[in-house]
């Protein structure tokens, strides 16, 4: 997945990758990513 944000001229992407394997389970790689801790907190 490959989010985007932008607001008022300015915007940012960041990538996240989703791992799918051959028996059907998915998992995220990485999920403890910088953005994601960060609405963790706040919530």
């Amino acid at each position: 997945m490959e989010p985007h944000l932008g607001r008022d001229g300015v915007g940012l992407k960041f990538e996240e990758l989703l791992v799918v394997t051959d028996d059907g389970d998915a998992y995220w790689l990485d999920d403890d990513v910088p953005h994601m801790r960060r609405w963790n907190a706040a919530a």
